[in-house]
């Protein structure tokens, strides 16, 4: 779970449950304008590229995390990170780690959460045991810089200044979708049903991108490097279009049906088709597959999008995909389908 869950956690602590859920609910009143308001939004967001900071341990002693059990596993998600991962990609994980500190707090499930990382002061709330691999996970991708005020934690960034005015930043529901996807490869621990689409538009992403460098990118905190790999093929402005949108579903909580949601499933999978077949275009012109190729990669990525997205308990039914990848495929000039077309009247 995100970082802005944290203030609520520790009004909990304060002061109980009944004074912080009231209020809590009574903010969801509110929501639908918020979740509008981001899908409006026509302010330029600025990406900040993340400080490189040096490893500052080279071993991992956990003196702050007094649970036992918190530190077994702690140790075990320290060694698989090390055996699949080089070590440049891990400067923040060893500087985190050593800091850490994790506790239990079963209220904070009366909220939705299973657990809670806080970039802040690199703490771990736990309510289900079965989350802090996924919070584990936020912590090794998490650095601050102090001079700018800006939180990385995999690819959100979130302005501990300008919070109100960035939707509480940008990139949580890639991110949050990215780290099941880790979560479940390395541990094959499935924490969090309510980033399902989250989750598979994160894989789809990767299959783009690539999985070691999608990785790395996580593991650094650089939603910018990301956003450089993108530029490859789509303007900066669309990339970012994507990514909030996948941000307006991750807060999207109405148990109603909604047509600014499913106009936003139609933007994220016409970026991502869209993407995947410029990059294919791109690697056809360079000699690098042939025709046959194109072909069977372009179809073994349209057949992963599914007709029927859930958001929120609600199915959406996404009608004419195919029809929207030939008008991508006949826009971008794709290799073979201007004579298949042809030979089809």
């Amino acid at each position: 779970m995100g970082s802005e869950l944290h203030e609520i956690i520790k009004l909990i602590d304060l002061f109980g449950i009944y004074f912080v859920v009231v209020p809590y609910l009574a903010n969801r009143f509110g929501h639908y304008f918020r979740i509008k308001k981001i899908y409006n939004h026509k302010k330029i967001i600025k990406v900040s590229v993340p400080p490189k900071y040096k490893k500052k341990y080279d071993n991992i002693e956990l003196n702050k995390i007094n649970n036992k059990t918190f530190k077994e596993v702690a140790l075990e998600f320290s060694k698989v990170l090390i055996e699949h991962f080089p070590e440049e990609a891990l400067t923040n994980f060893y500087n985190n780690l050593n800091e850490l500190t994790i506790k239990n707090n079963k209220l904070i499930v009366l909220i939705g959460a299973g657990g809670c990382y806080a970039p802040l002061n690199n703490s771990i709330t736990i309510s289900d045991f079965d989350a802090i691999y996924h919070e584990l996970f936020h912590m090794a991708s998490r650095l601050y810089s102090k001079v700018d005020g800006v939180s990385y934690v995999g690819f959100k960034q979130r302005s501990t200044k300008l919070s109100k005015i960035t939707y509480n930043g940008i990139g949580t529901g890639l991110n949050e979708g990215y780290t099941e996807v880790l979560t479940y490869r390395y541990f094959k621990s499935k924490t969090y049903s309510s980033y399902e689409f989250e989750t598979d538009i994160a894989r789809k992403l990767e299959t783009i991108i690539g999985t070691d460098k999608m990785t790395e990118l996580y593991l650094k905190g650089d939603l910018s490097g990301l956003i450089n790999e993108l530029k490859k093929y789509m303007p900066e402005d669309e990339i970012i279009k994507f990514i909030t949108r996948i941000d307006l579903i991750n807060a999207y909580e109405i148990k109603h049906k909604s047509i600014i949601v499913r106009e936003s499933i139609f933007d994220i999978y016409e970026f991502l088709l869209k993407v995947n077949a410029l990059k294919l275009k791109k690697q056809y012109d360079e000699g690098l597959i042939d025709i046959s190729t194109f072909k069977n990669l372009s179809n073994d990525y349209l057949k992963t999008f599914e007709d029927r997205v859930y958001v929120s308990l609600n199915e959406y039914e996404l009608k004419n995909i195919k029809e929207m990848y030939e008008i991508i495929l006949k826009d971008i000039n794709a290799p073979g389908y201007i004579e298949n077309h042809s030979n089809s009247k």
